[in-house]
């Protein structure tokens, strides 16, 4: 990588994998950020991960799936009406 260049933000790490041609890696930024990146062909690329959940999105892991990543993690929504806590989801995002 490139000296002081960066392909996303900085975060926690939660998943790293590696494949024949590439390594992935994603994590989260301030508990609520998804971030990503991938290494193919010798340069970082971010990977564009949408927030899925209300009041955050945390990614645990990715896989490689043929030619695609799979992303797994947890989502998580503001409280529905007359409820304390959040509700915690799991989601997967395939295509990356």
């Amino acid at each position: 990588m490139e000296r002081g260049r960066r392909p996303v933000g900085q975060g926690r790490l939660h998943g790293v994998n590696v494949a024949r041609d590439t390594v992935a890696v994603v994590g989260g930024e301030n508990g609520t950020r998804p971030i990503g990146a991938r290494l193919r062909y010798g340069r970082w690329q971010a990977l564009r991960l949408p927030e899925v959940g209300t009041q955050g999105t945390a990614p645990a892991g990715v896989v490689t799936t043929g030619r695609a990543l799979t992303i797994v993690g947890l989502a998580t929504n503001a409280p529905a009406a007359g409820e304390d806590d959040p509700e915690t989801l799991p989601f997967s995002i395939k295509g990356f």
